[in-house]
């Protein structure tokens, strides 16, 4: 029989975090918790696992970077079981997908699967229309993430859906934190964006909603056909692959990102605020060409899209991570992270 671990990060909200691991205990072989609360959070998941007994639960403490995403792989390196479902502590699996959850990954050949998440779900019992897929569920060892926000990771193997209308993940509102949309926010500094980049970011945005059978949107018709449009476009306008987009490619990538998600969502009024929405997104983005460190963003926004932040900064190491815990043990956020990112692109390395 295959075992499951299942992969949790928080931070803050320790009750939240409790009430997530009994939730999902019963399907569980082990919880590995990454948590980067301070010691008083920390205090509470602790008594809360001996309160309820959750011994299957193991906490680890990993230095705060704003968001979890960099630091993945080396969670993914405290996980024991054949199979890994990564929550987020806002998140709940249906009730389907809790009880055939074994059944599935017992069954399966593929590497990975992919769940429809419903988004920002207000009652359990009446979902919403729009729903992402998240490749969430995964053999060990079959899954690398470069620590981009929002990524979904790449595939060795195989990768398969859950179809059935009854499986799915809901992203609970009433649990979302604006804490964590607000550190997400300020690494958008850092997706300035080439036209290599700009391309490369289309193809990952189609492949999660498409989320083909091997992983690789560009092997799949639809995906050459809008890469050639994309190339063809760029370079009947003499556009250089390492040149930043043009204010116009800009507003039209923003646009085209919003649309698909107010037409999915059926929110006409949220489409008569796309223009308004895109010329302050726009505006925001020529401040940053203009800071005087406009240029220096720019050329760590090209190393960091290109390998990722966790290979930028060595987050996949456990030493590093190791001396970054210690250094920054009650500290740290997104400040720290923007700090450490800098540092790698001006002397090459890390000094912890």
């Amino acid at each position: 029989m295959t075992k499951l671990t299942v992969l949790i990060f928080s931070k803050g909200q320790a009750e939240n975090t409790i009430g997530l691991v009994r939730d999902i205990y019963n399907i569980a072989d082990e919880v590995v918790l990454m948590d980067s609360s301070r010691a008083k959070d920390r205090k509470t998941l602790f008594r809360g696992r001996d309160r309820f007994n959750l011994k299957k639960l193991r906490i680890f403490y990993v230095v705060p970077l704003g968001y979890p995403d960099p630091l993945r792989m080396y969670a993914l390196k405290k996980c024991r079981g054949d199979w890994v479902l990564m929550l987020d502590t806002d998140e709940r699996l249906s009730p389907a997908l809790k009880e055939e959850l074994g059944r599935i990954t017992g069954s399966t050949g593929n590497a990975a699967l992919a769940i429809k998440r419903y988004e920002e779900v207000k009652n359990p019992r009446s979902l919403p229309l729009f729903f992402t897929w998240q490749v969430r569920l995964f053999r060990r060892g079959s899954v690398t993430f470069r620590g981009i926000p929002h990524e979904q990771p790449s595939v060795l193997g195989t990768l398969g859906k859950l179809k059935k209308k009854e499986h799915y993940l809901m992203h609970l509102s009433e649990l979302m934190s604006r804490n964590t949309a607000e550190q997400y926010g300020a690494m958008e500094k850092f997706e300035r964006l080439t036209y290599e980049l700009h391309n490369k970011k289309v193809m990952e945005l189609l492949s999660k909603a498409v989320m083909p059978s091997n992983g690789n949107i560009r092997d799949r018709r639809l995906g050459k056909f809008v890469l050639a449009l994309l190339e063809g476009y760029q370079r009947l306008t003499l556009k250089k692959r390492n040149q930043e987009l043009s204010d116009f490619d800009y507003f039209m990538y923003y646009s085209l990102l919003d649309l698909a998600y107010y037409i999915e969502e059926r929110n006409v009024r949220g489409i008569l605020h796309i223009l308004p929405s895109e010329r302050a997104h726009l505006k925001q983005i020529r401040k940053w060409q203009e800071d005087p460190e406009g240029r220096e963003i720019l050329e760590i926004s090209k190393a960091i899209n290109k390998t990722g932040i966790t290979k930028f900064l060595g987050l996949d190491n456990e030493k590093t991570v190791s001396r970054l815990n210690k250094k920054y043990k009650n500290g740290g956020g997104i400040v720290l992270l923007l700090e450490l990112i800098k540092q790698k692109h001006n002397s090459g390395k890390l000094t912890v």
